[in-house]
């Protein structure tokens, strides 16, 4: 960089700098002659309020007033959109010269708020007065129901107080590429606060005249509060395109040297003869003083009296009542804020704005309870699949158990009859051979003479034929009893007391607690599988049916394989074999000795309802299938069945 540029920067600085002296310097000057014209103003003030006083001595509302000993306290809130330096001067001003003339009877108090949170603190601080923008009472009409408007300041610059203000929209001269409205679209744009008509609002309301939407219509909205020196410093520095500037601002940047307004142009001016300064937009009213229904009305009444006696001789404002504003409402409409906001105009996308927190809570409370309402589905699709399948299990079980039942009720049943034959036909065999051999005695020891009788020799004849045909019937039902006998195969214990297990659990009115211990895994014996099965089901039946009723039936079952006696063969050699041990035992009463000697004889059960049958059949089985039964009684009480089955050889199976 040359030395001439660093010159030049130094003769531009120390300008600035010298602005900056002497602006301070009319400030001091400036405060001077404020003090002094405020005394002026004091002596006229007095003068004036002694003249209201006197006119006003025969209200009741201002003798109560002047009958009070203490000041009343009044609250004047002002917002902080006033951002211009002329009017926090103003309102400064006003504030003073109220408690001057009101010193007696009020005692005024000035607070400031946040525009932005305007509805918040009117609700919570409840103050008597508030002076904001013209239009702003729909910022706080919610909470601020039944308030009004008492008066409206006038800007000395404008002829009408209802076209006080406006907005100033500036660029530098040196951005040949903005000279209007409509080149400022994708710019950056800046200004004071978002909520002030002078400061952003009536420029707003003309982007929207273009129709554009202001919040889209710029690259980017800068909102940086102060005027002087944010606002010309963001033009300066080149962080704004633009800026937005209170209308008679840039008088006073002119009058004040603050600034060097030679470079700076101003876009879309307007020609009026109302306002006295350059402007870009609409006009519209100024502050107001805004009451409520709590206010005070003697205060209200002294404030309104008060501010209306103010002129431009004694003030640099006047205030005014009655001033229209309709102006403000239809700028308010046309930006659909305030009370305007959401009302007339919905649309989706401003209501996704509004409420987008809420509508992306609900979206996902929705998919939250879509996606519930999935996985219940699911549940409940696999809870029903696996009932069904578990119904379906528990149906074939059923009809498994009642198949089992019938065909175990037919061998039973068979067994029986086979029993109940060979014990017939057993016990009929000797009776009858006894008949038989009397009648060969008789045929010895009758003379030939008493035989030839025909008495006689009938009766021979009779018994002689009767026992042949006794004879011929006990040999039929042993061949019946033989014929029964099934074809015997390989088979696995293990198996069969399974099924019987199921058998007698599905047939049992009673939980019943099975204990198994199979100790083996060479449980192979020859056999009919299903007379093994009765067979391990009747001894299960007669264990639990010998405990007692309220008792919970406990039986033990195990099979086990141990070394056996030796035995002959055919062959006549003796060799050892290995035996498959069924043992059942439960843990019922203790047996006397008769009860246990019973269990030996057939047909005879140590239950006084039994017939002895079970047993029979259980030592019918054994019998057919070369197994031995012997019975122990436990220590404890109870009895254990033991049945020894021929294990089966290799060479068999």
């Amino acid at each position: 960089m040359s030395s001439r540029t660093h010159r030049r920067q130094r003769s531009v600085l120390g300008k600035r700098l010298w602005q900056l002296h002497v602006f301070v310097k009319l400030e001091e000057a400036s405060f001077c002659f404020f003090l002094m014209r405020s005394l002026l103003k004091l002596l006229t003030s007095l003068c004036s309020l002694a003249f209201v006083c006197a006119a006003s001595a025969h209200q009741p509302a201002q003798a109560a007033l002047e009958s009070k000993q203490k000041p009343l306290t009044v609250t004047i809130a002002v917002a902080d959109s006033l951002e211009a330096v002329t009017d926090d001067r103003s309102i400064e001003e006003t504030i003073n010269s109220l408690k001057q003339k009101l010193s007696s009877f009020f005692d005024i108090r000035k607070v400031s708020f946040l525009s932005a949170d305007a509805k918040n603190f009117v609700a919570e601080n409840k103050p008597d007065f508030v002076i904001a923008t013209t239009g702003s009472s729909p910022f706080f009409s919610e909470t601020a129901d039944g308030s009004y408007r008492i008066a409206t300041r006038k800007n000395p610059a404008t002829e009408i107080a209802s076209q006080s203000i406006g907005s100033t929209v500036v660029a530098l001269k040196s951005r040949t590429d903005i000279n209007s409205f409509d080149d400022l679209k994708g710019k950056t744009i800046a200004a004071t606060l978002p909520v002030s008509v002078s400061g952003w609002l009536a420029f707003a309301g003309e982007v929207v005249d273009l129709g554009q939407d202001p919040r889209h219509f710029f690259k980017q909205t800068l909102f940086l509060n102060t005027l002087f020196p944010t606002l010309t410093a963001a033009l300066w520095g080149g962080r704004a395109d633009a800026v937005v500037l209170p209308a008679c601002f840039l008088e006073t940047l002119e009058s004040s040297a603050l600034a060097d307004v030679s470079q700076i142009k101003v876009l879309n001016e307007k020609s009026t003869d109302v306002l006295h300064c350059r402007h870009s937009t609409a006009l519209y009213p100024d502050v107001s003083l805004y009451g409520f229904r709590w206010t005070d009305e003697s205060a209200a009444r002294a404030l309104t009296i008060a501010l209306l006696s103010m002129t431009a001789e004694t003030s640099t404002f006047e205030w005014r009542s009655n001033v229209a504003a309709d102006s403000i409402d239809a700028l308010f409409r046309k930006l659909e804020i305030g009370q305007y906001s959401f009302d007339k105009h919905f649309s989706l996308s401003r209501f996704y704005a509004r409420f987008k927190r809420e509508i992306l809570i609900g979206l996902f409370l929705v998919l939250l309870l879509i996606g519930h309402g999935l996985v219940l589905q699911h549940l409940v699709k696999k809870r029903t699949a696996e009932l069904s399948c578990a119904l379906e299990r528990q149906q074939r079980a059923e009809a498994l158990a009642r198949e089992n039942r019938s065909r175990l009720g037919t061998l039973e049943r068979r067994n029986i009859v086979n029993q109940m034959s060979g014990m017939i036909a057993h016990e009929i065999r000797s009776p009858v051979g006894a008949v038989m051999n009397f009648k060969a005695i008789l045929d010895v020891v009758l003379p030939e003479s008493i035989k030839k009788e025909q008495t006689v020799s009938a009766a021979l004849s009779g018994i002689a034929s009767e026992t042949r045909k006794i004879a011929g019937i006990v040999d039929r039902v042993r061949n019946y009893a033989k014929s029964q006998k099934s074809a015997q195969k390989p088979c696995r214990l293990t198996t069969i007391v399974d099924k019987a297990i199921e058998s007698v659990k599905a047939a049992a009115e009673v939980e019943i607690r099975i204990i198994k211990h199979f100790n083996c895994s060479e449980d192979k014996v020859l056999g009919d599988a299903l007379e093994l099965e009765l067979l391990a089901v009747n001894l299960i039946k007669n264990a639990w049916q010998a405990q007692t009723p309220d008792a919970h039936p406990k039986v033990s079952i195990s099979i086990d394989v141990c070394e056996q006696t030796p035995v002959h063969r055919t062959d006549r050699s003796m060799r050892s074999r290995n035996a498959v041990v069924l043992t059942v035992s439960n843990p019922g009463k203790k047996l006397s000795d008769e009860e246990f000697a019973r269990l030996s004889t057939i047909a005879d059960s140590i239950k006084p309802e039994g017939l002895g049958m079970g047993l029979s059949i259980v030592r019918g089985i054994c019998d057919s299938h070369a197994a031995t039964i012997t019975f122990q009684r436990n220590p404890s009480g109870g009895v254990s069945v033991r049945i020894a089955f021929p294990a089966l050889q290799d060479e068999q199976s």
